[in-house]
């Protein structure tokens, strides 16, 4: 009996494991259906899809397959060979390494659930190629773009097909905006998001088996297409005494070579719009302002603008009274962003609502990191278009007479960025710190000391604001990177009050 009960245990539990291994590779779908393959695709160096496969006597390589549907539940691959040879040896999911010992022929077996399919291949002694013919002499690619690049080797069963190469760039064309990558057997012309539209490259092609058998390809950089247009909202309400507002478009793709559009007010009388955006409400009611690409005028956006004739509730450009009333007053004679990210964490961030989706304001380890910039830059007209701020309300000491600010150009030759120091008291009255606009030295450390005695003893709202330096003759509106390293009153006695014009706290030098 207890023979019979251990056998009928072994059973079940043989069945159970056999059910739970069938479940496993099946992996059903969320619905609990299982989605069998209906084909598979392969890639590997020197093979092209559904012709017999050569390869050179004693090389190994490795072959990629790629199952349909792409929602397949089934996707494991078993691989077989009918010749001792020409062996296959599975190394993961999808992949496989056929190596060639002798010469001779195989046919490998690929199945995928109860889908099955078949590689002809053939060991063949070293073929070099005698050309390479490529299907066009001449292409063109998009910007952050890539494409595949479309040749073949004469005779068409040489055994070494690989490719070396070299961009020419021609004329003032970047020579980093353009490359050749390989993946899986095939190689692709990618083209960065650096690249400027209408600049040629001439694309050389060796054969690595033969370094005199060459094709070459001119290469023109392409602009590319745009598939989306968005605003960042499409109802906004607007007081005649409100700062400048300015209506940007978001793009899909980012990188697009088209972000040119028009500006049209239904409405003038009650709010008008410029060429970049730029609203100006006159007098309470409403408007619609729409946005059209250039390029593609199918591409529209309408923001409705409501106008109304109360106090604005901003303080400053970027800054609300309602923001300012909900911080909270802190005590610091020193704020060092390296070494206290308490202090770091008491500034708050805003962006305007005309920068671009690669602005940002982070904690960059030894700084605060203010990287705003939109595409139409007005340097500093108008108030000022401030791409970036950082606020925080602090109790100033009673003693204090002197403030000081230290910032750092991004760490890069010749990179500037503007800036700009507001104070904001209880009664909300501002007080330009900077008397205007103030640029970074280059890589340099820059102090900069603010005169605080009228503010002794109250709670102040200091307000750091960055923006862009364009140069719009040369297209340049990269120059942005703000580091905002620390700020200390003249009651600190940390002895980091710097005083030498020639301080610099990385020691980069000048």
């Amino acid at each position: 009996m207890k023979k019979l009960t251990a056998a009928f245990i072994s059973v079940m539990l043989a069945v159970i494991c056999a059910l739970s291994f069938t479940a496993c590779n099946d992996k059903p779908d969320d619905k609990g259906e299982t989605i069998e393959c209906t084909g598979i695709t392969f890639r590997a160096t020197g093979y092209d899809e559904g012709k017999t496969w050569y390869l050179e006597r004693g090389k190994t390589v490795t072959v990629v397959g790629t199952v349909a549907p792409a929602n397949a539940t089934v996707r494991e691959l078993e691989w077989e060979s009918d010749n001792d040879d020409i062996t296959v040896e599975k190394s993961d999911t999808n992949k496989a390494k056929v190596t060639a010992y002798d010469y001779g022929k195989a046919k490998i077996t690929v199945k995928c659930g109860k889908y099955e399919t078949e590689i002809a291949v053939e060991c063949v002694a070293a073929i070099k190629p005698t050309e390479i013919v490529v299907a066009s002499p001449a292409m063109t690619v998009p910007v952050s773009e890539r494409s595949l690049l479309d040749y073949a080797f004469v005779p068409e069963n040489t055994t070494d097909k690989r490719l070396s190469f070299t961009v020419q760039a021609i004329g003032d064309a970047s020579e980093d905006a353009v490359s050749v990558i390989e993946e899986n057997g095939n190689y692709y012309v990618q083209v960065s998001a650096l690249a400027e539209v209408g600049c040629q490259y001439v694309l050389n092609l060796s054969s690595v088996a033969d370094s005199k058998v060459k094709a070459g390809i001119n290469l023109t950089v392409g602009a590319q297409d745009v598939d989306e247009m968005t605003l960042r909202t499409d109802k906004i309400t607007l007081s005649v005494n409100d700062p400048m507002y300015r209506v940007t478009a978001s793009f899909k793709p980012d990188t697009t070579s088209y972000k040119q559009v028009d500006y049209t007010s239904d409405n003038p009388e009650v709010c008008g719009v410029d060429a970049i955006g730029t609203l100006t409400p006159l007098k309470a009611g409403t408007a619609n302002i729409t946005v059209t690409n250039s390029h593609k005028t199918s591409l529209k956006c309408v923001l409705e603008v409501t106008v109304t004739e109360d106090e604005s509730e901003y303080v400053t450009r970027l800054i609300k009274k309602s923001d300012v009333d909900a911080l909270q007053a802190v005590d610091y004679s020193i704020m060092d962003f390296e070494f206290d990210k308490v202090a770091f964490k008491a500034w708050n961030k805003v962006l305007s609502e005309d920068s671009n989706s690669a602005s940002h304001i982070s904690d960059a380890g030894w700084a605060m990191w203010l990287v705003g910039f939109d595409t139409y830059d007005d340097d500093g007209v108008n108030g000022g278009d401030a791409n970036a701020a950082v606020y925080c309300k602090v109790n100033v000491p009673a003693a204090a007479k002197r403030m000081q600010y230290v910032f750092r150009a991004h760490p890069t030759p010749n990179d500037n960025a503007k800036f700009k120091i507001l104070a904001i008291d209880g009664d909300y009255n501002v007080t330009d710190c900077t008397d205007g606009w103030r640029v970074t030295n280059n890589t340099v450390d820059m102090y900069f000391d603010i005169d605080v005695e009228k503010f002794a003893g109250t709670a102040v709202t200091f307000v750091v604001l960055q923006d862009q330096i364009s140069n719009k003759a040369a297209g340049n509106y990269l120059k942005v990177s703000l580091m905002f390293r620390r700020c200390l009153f003249d009651t600190d006695t940390s002895e980091r009050w710097i005083n030498d014009e020639d301080y610099n706290i990385l020691n980069l030098g000048n």
